[in-house]
């Protein structure tokens, strides 16, 4: 192989190597982001999901207050009817 060419060759080596090197790097910033948003979205699901868990806890305290609420009413009408007798 003439010197020439093979100067030629290598330069186009380099060159591809180079745009490799660029391509790697655009793809290793690209995982990065994704990787960010995907911690970001873990924590945005576990967040929901606490709340969710609270809202559950809320509302199975107001049917309970609720069903306690209704007893106490019945008891004290159950008093007055019989005060009034």
């Amino acid at each position: 192989m003439e010197k020439h060419v093979f100067d030629m060759k290598l330069r186009e080596l380099v060159a591809e190597m180079g745009s490799f090197a660029k391509k790697q790097g655009k793809c290793s910033e690209i995982l990065a982001r994704n990787t960010h948003r995907s911690k970001n979205l873990a924590g945005s699901k576990e967040s929901v999901q606490d709340s969710l868990h609270n809202l559950t806890i809320g509302v199975k305290y107001l049917l309970f207050d609720l069903e306690a609420t209704k007893r106490e009413n019945e008891y004290l009408k159950k008093i007055i009817e019989n005060s009034e007798s």
